[in-house]
């Protein structure tokens, strides 16, 4: 069924509108040309009889002939169907009257005054609804004293010329107009179908299924549409699947330490845990709280991301200090793990100036990524270096562990992302490199990342170093 407000109804409508409109002003045009035609061949052809009717008068009038009889001879060549002449001498009265003289009234004394004064009129009047053309034009008669006259001719066959042409044409138009109809309809549904097929498939992402494609095989402007619909239903589809990852990932993140915190409340309670080990307990389940301070830290920070009310802070300060408080936080990972942590810097002081607390939660986020992606008894190394010329702090993180697949490099800083699927459980959800991504980008800074699979990742990243005021 075609909705009334669709746009096949509105592109068929249209097309057809204009295309009636165009013809409507065609048959306009038209119809005033062929009026113009008609009236200029009228026009010569009254003035070869007007150069008939004089040298015949004259002639007549040089051998003699009657002037009653002079006239009543010219009702032979002068009495036609579709015209009425009249002839008229220098006092404006009638010298010849045509049999049809019913139409005497409609010449007016202007007109032959005009005549008489040896100009032409010309104009178009109606009788009864019946289109009309009254021409009156000088006549010089020599046989007569005064010679001047006036002759007046009403062309009343103007319709029996005009209406078979103006028939044919309104057909070839009324025709023309329904066989451009039918066409303009079947080309109009073939430029909306892919729309309305659009128009369904997206109904259908609205409803999260990403399953349907889009085919349109075109290359215009329409089936670019497609393929941007097509392009968006995969990246929403991604999106979706991430979403429910990192749904499932963070309810389990959540569930963990919870399940911990009250199974050991509980045990705590009854009396289960004996008074000399609720003190490792209740450091059990510290940790398992700052665990869940931290998800939802990160949870809150990709909120202030997506609707940029990140504000940075950004000062002077000692970033070898920064790093070696960062990997003090991070001693028991690394006695779990037995992991050896290098740190080496240029200098005991390299001052950078960028937003500490910002900074941190990148440092805290790379080295921990680091450290659990490293293998047991491997080794982590942290390079601080300057570079003088590019007035800049360079910061290496390197570990020695799985490495990430080429394929999923550049998918890395996207949230929710986890290239190790088998141990997404293990890891955390997945928006720790997108944080840091971001935060970088906030510092207008770029990160960098070399891996192969084996053999570990190394990330690189800088920032301007603090320029001292004298």
């Amino acid at each position: 069924m075609i909705k009334r407000k669709s746009i096949f109804i509105k592109l068929f409508l249209t097309s057809l509108l204009i295309l009636s409109v165009s013809f409507m002003i065609f048959a306009l045009i038209f119809n005033y040309l062929l009026h113009n035609v008609i009236l200029k061949n009228y026009q010569e052809t009254l003035y070869y009889q007007r150069d008939q009717l004089t040298n015949y008068i004259n002639l007549m009038s040089e051998k003699g002939l009657e002037r009653d009889i002079l006239y009543e001879s010219l009702a032979l060549s002068l009495d036609k169907d579709d015209q009425t002449t009249y002839i008229f001498n220098a006092n404006e009265e009638i010298a010849y009257l045509n049999k049809d003289n019913y139409l005497l009234s409609l010449v007016e004394k202007e007109d032959i005054q005009k005549a008489l004064s040896n100009k032409e009129v010309k104009k178009k009047i109606k009788v009864n609804g019946r289109p009309m053309f009254l021409v009156a034009l000088p006549m010089e008669l020599k046989s007569e004293t005064p010679s001047n006259h006036a002759m007046v001719v009403i062309f009343h066959g103007f319709d029996q010329d005009t209406n078979p042409i103006r028939f044919i044409n309104l057909s070839a138009i009324a025709v023309t107009i329904i066989l451009t109809g039918v066409i303009i309809y079947f080309a109009s549904r073939k430029i909306t179908a892919p729309l309305l097929e659009l128009n369904r498939n997206v109904l259908e992402f609205a409803k999260g299924d990403f399953s349907n494609e889009v085919k349109i095989n075109r290359q215009d402007e329409i089936g670019q549409l497609g393929a941007s619909v097509n392009y968006m239903a995969k990246e929403l589809a991604g999106l979706e699947k991430a979403r429910r990852d990192f749904v499932a990932n963070v309810s389990h993140d959540l569930r963990s330490p919870l399940t911990s915190i009250n199974g050991f409340l509980t045990a705590i309670q009854d009396g289960t845990i004996p008074e000399n080990r609720r003190n490792h307990y209740l450091s059990v389940m510290k940790n398992e709280t700052n665990r869940l301070i931290k998800l939802v830290n990160d949870l809150l920070d990709i909120t202030l991301f997506e609707s940029n009310q990140l504000a940075l802070s950004k000062e002077s300060y000692n970033m070898v200090e920064q790093i070696r408080r960062v990997i003090a936080k991070m001693e028991p990972d690394l006695q779990k793990r037995e992991i050896e942590m290098e740190f080496k810097s240029d200098s005991k002081e390299i001052k950078v100036f960028a937003d500490m607390d910002r900074i941190e939660q990148v440092l805290t986020n790379l080295i921990h990524n680091s450290i659990h992606f490293s293998s047991k008894g491997s080794k982590v190394e942290v390079h601080l270096f300057t570079n003088e010329e590019a007035n800049a702090v360079f910061i290496d993180i390197k570990d020695y562990g799985m490495g990430i697949d080429d394929k999923d490099l550049p998918f890395i800083w996207d949230r929710f992302f986890k290239a190790d699927k088998s141990r997404s459980n293990k890891i955390g959800t997945g928006i720790g490199l997108s944080i840091v991504k971001q935060i970088l980008d906030q510092h207008e800074t770029v990160i960098t990342v070399d891996s192969k699979v084996g053999k570990g990742t190394t990330f690189t990243f800088s920032l301007p170093i603090s320029i001292k005021k004298s």
